[in-house]
C-alpha cells in the first residue's frame, strides 16, 4: 500500500492520556506513545503506522512534540545529542 499523505486531527484530550499512559508503560518507549497518538490520530491502525518510512514517522512525532504538553518525541537513533 502506497499512501501519499496522512492527515492528523487535533488531539482530544483522551487522546493525550491514552498518549501519557502508553509511553510511562513499563517497558515503554516514547516511539511507542508516538506509534499510538499518530494512530488515534490519523485512524490508521497501529500496524499501519508502524509500517511507515522511519524518516516520515519522525517527522510526525516532531510534529506531535510541538502540540502535546510534555512531548519530547522520540529521539533519533542516528542523533549526537551535541548543539
Amino acid at each position: 500500500m502506497t499512501v501519499a499523505a496522512i492527515t492528523l486531527r487535533r488531539p482530544k484530550v483522551k487522546d493525550i492520556a491514552a498518549f501519557e499512559r502508553a509511553r510511562t508503560a513499563p517497558g515503554a518507549t516514547d516511539v511507542d506513545g508516538s506509534l499510538l497518538m499518530i494512530s488515534l490520530l490519523s485512524g490508521l491502525s497501529a500496524e499501519d503506522v508502524g509500517e511507515i518510512d522511519a524518516e516520515d514517522f519522525m517527522a510526525m512525532s516532531e510534529h506531535l512534540a510541538e502540540v502535546l504538553p510534555g512531548s519530547a518525541g522520540p529521539e533519533s537513533p542516528t542523533s549526537t545529542g551535541g548543539s
